[in-house]
């Protein structure tokens, strides 16, 4: 691997008491622990909310354009550490980190080299897998870094997804770099400002990574419940306020609106065709590469969990055939709508509870799977106004029908696939 040559040759021009710290010679093993943490185990640990929207907590194969949460830990220089020169201000957030760990003075690393309790500066940071950025944001947004010392900092992937230190650290040396390691949230970066050597993070910085991780994803789960608490008032006041009005279609367009789940766009996971898909619109971007035997942009498709992006991909298959793809995309969305509300029970209760009403995707941009009318248009209240073909709100309601025929909403079996 590339990466580790380059960290091997870096390292063999540090002091020899600083190499100590953290071998080079078991180069494979930091590979095989990024690995794991990509695919294995950490990735399990780290996919328990796939439904989340592009920049939440948690999310795994992310696209190089898509940011990534990520821990960073500052190393301080070995004779600045708990020496701070002159009268330097400290920032709100140094003030806050230090609290943290008021009354430890000082402790010892793992190579015995004394680290003081101000060597501890940690933040988490949301910004593009690239060296620039990250120490960009390191300066700007974490105010930890001087900008004088972007030049000449380095950084090292030392943590993985759930906070352990890895056997060996893994240097970024560039851009690519960065894309190839930093591919799901949790993994902890340690910048070397001066551009020596990595020394052993101390007990301390090690637990304060591990509690930043914690605290992320504690802080995306009280989000999460509060927003599905918000949205699911929504709906029942609207089906309260429609009760006496039972011929009123359930519009909706934007996964993020009222009536959102009913959007392709909307985050439910399920399985179909040996896959396991985040949403209907990554099935349907799929099911077209797949359709016209693009097989690099199903890999795209398939390795990105924003549902825009799918979209952007699905409009580049090659070789397009538009008449091929007219005949299959009302299968391949049935498919998906049956998919995505016999595996979820609680989004199959409430499209149930919008029976009898009619069903429309209120898009004023789509006259294909939608309406071509705003949600907030007085004639989209009407049918007979309608523009679009409406091939969404029709395949939910046949969905809807047959989840209410069966009485069996999660086990409803899907046909087979047709590729």
């Amino acid at each position: 691997m590339d990466i580790l040559e380059h960290q091997t040759d870096r390292v063999a021009d540090c002091d020899p008491i600083e190499q100590e710290a953290f071998p080079t010679s078991a180069q494979g093993t930091a590979s095989a622990q990024l690995s794991a943490a990509s695919v294995g185990g950490v990735a399990s640990e780290l996919s328990m909310r796939p439904w989340l929207k592009p920049g939440s907590w948690g999310k795994t194969q992310l696209a190089i354009s898509e940011p990534v949460w990520i821990a960073i830990c500052l190393q301080v220089p070995a004779d600045a550490a708990g020496k701070p020169k002159g009268k330097e201000k400290t920032s709100k957030k140094e003030k806050k980190v230090r609290s943290q760990v008021a009354g430890a003075a000082s402790c010892e690393d793992d190579a015995g080299v004394p680290t003081a309790a101000t060597d501890l500066h940690v933040a988490a940071l949301h910004v593009l897998p690239s060296m620039d950025k990250i120490l960009r944001a390191a300066a700007n947004q974490a105010s930890m870094l001087k900008k004088r010392d972007m030049s000449t900092a380095r950084l090292f992937v030392a943590f993985d997804g759930q906070g352990m230190l890895l056997d060996d650290p893994i240097e970024v040396q560039s851009d690519r770099d960065a894309h190839a390691i930093l591919v799901h949230d949790g993994m902890g970066v340690i910048i070397v400002p001066d551009g020596g050597c990595l020394r052993t993070p101390s007990a301390l910085s090690v637990d304060a990574i591990r509690n930043l991780l914690v605290e992320l994803g504690q802080k995306q789960s009280a989000l999460d419940a509060s927003r599905v608490m918000r949205q699911q008032a929504r709906e029942t006041e609207a089906l309260a306020g429609s009760s006496s009005n039972s011929k009123a279609p359930v519009l909706f367009w934007k996964d993020t609106d009222k009536n959102g789940y009913l959007s392709n766009w909307a985050k439910s996971t399920f399985r179909l065709d040996g896959q396991l898909f985040n949403c209907a619109e990554q099935y349907i971007m799929w099911s077209k590469a797949v359709a016209m035997n693009d097989v690099d942009m199903k890999m795209q498709i398939l390795s990105t969990s924003d549902p825009q992006t799918q979209k952007k991909l699905g409009k580049k298959v090659q070789p397009w055939n538009e008449k091929k793809w007219k005949q299959l995309r009302e299968p391949v969305m049935l498919k998906a709508a049956r998919a995505k509300f016999s595996q979820n029970e609680e989004l199959a209760e409430r499209l149930l509870k919008t029976y009898p009403r009619r069903m429309a995707e209120a898009s004023p941009s789509d006259c294909v799977y939608g309406i071509g009318l705003a949600p907030n248009d007085p004639k989209a209240q009407d049918s007979q106004n309608w523009k679009g073909e409406n091939l969404l709100g029709r395949v939910l309601e046949q969905v809807r029908e047959e989840l209410r025929l069966s009485h069996v909403h999660p086990q409803l079996e899907c046909p087979a696939s047709g590729y």
